[in-house]
């Protein structure tokens, strides 16, 4: 019956608490509005958050400090120190493979620094003898055009000089022309004018003689150096002359 009464009791007493609970919530409620219980939550939460905080702060000493605590009590000094040495070990062996990659990085990039920097140089090397080429190339077409350009003018003189020269020939040629005329027609006018012992057959054919001269004589003269030519090449020679 006693037992029965304690936990009925405590039953109640409990109610009781949660039900003071609920009417000072109520009341908190009622004399805090809208705006301070959210000032009071937002106060709460920060609250939280400090203490989150310091607790990631703190808690790698408060983990060393608990892992040594342990060690040195449950297994010695000789295990704590062994477990300190292994941890340094892992930490250095982590710098060590970081330093070593960067390391290995660098040579890495040095070697293809040095790797561009002599293809660079190849290609500057080319550069420089193409460059050597083009000038010389440029050099021999500059002196080409120079002298094409030279026989242009010296051509064009050539020309004009000729020019002149069948020009005053043509000019000669014109004024024999004129003086032939002159002299056949002069000499037509004396065959019938002037008196003489020649018959008049014997003058009409010096006349047709002397009017085809310009025609035949060209023919006649290359006939005669032809024959000319034909009979010293037929005569010996002294071949001692061509030693």
């Amino acid at each position: 019956m006693n037992k029965f009464n304690q936990n009925f009791f405590s039953n109640n007493s409990a109610q009781v608490n949660k039900l003071n609970d609920l009417i000072n919530q109520s009341k908190a409620a009622l004399a805090c509005g809208p705006s301070c219980q959210k000032d009071r939550k937002s106060e709460e939460l920060k609250q939280k958050y400090i203490n989150a905080q310091t607790n990631v702060i703190a808690a790698p000493d408060e983990l060393k400090t608990a892992q040594k605590n342990y060690f040195l009590f449950s297994q010695g000094v000789a295990s704590y120190d062994k477990v300190i040495e292994t941890e340094l070990t892992g930490k250095v062996d982590k710098i060590a493979s970081v330093m070593q990659a960067e390391f290995d990085e660098n040579i890495q990039n040095a070697e293809n620094l040095t790797s561009n920097f002599g293809i660079l140089d190849q290609q500057f090397e080319h550069i420089q003898d193409l460059k050597k080429k083009y000038m010389k190339e440029n050099a021999a077409m500059a002196l080409e055009i120079k002298d094409t350009i030279t026989d242009i003018v010296t051509n064009d003189r050539k020309t004009y000089y000729q020019e002149q020269n069948m020009t005053r020939e043509y000019g000669w040629y014109n004024l024999y022309t004129i003086i032939y005329v002159i002299m056949m027609a002069l000499f037509l006018i004396f065959i019938f004018s002037v008196d003489s012992n020649y018959s008049f057959k014997v003058k009409i054919i010096a006349f047709i003689i002397f009017f085809a001269y310009p025609w035949i004589s060209g023919p006649i003269i290359f006939r005669i150096m032809a024959g000319i030519q034909h009979v010293s090449d037929m005569l010996p020679k002294n071949i001692y002359e061509n030693l």
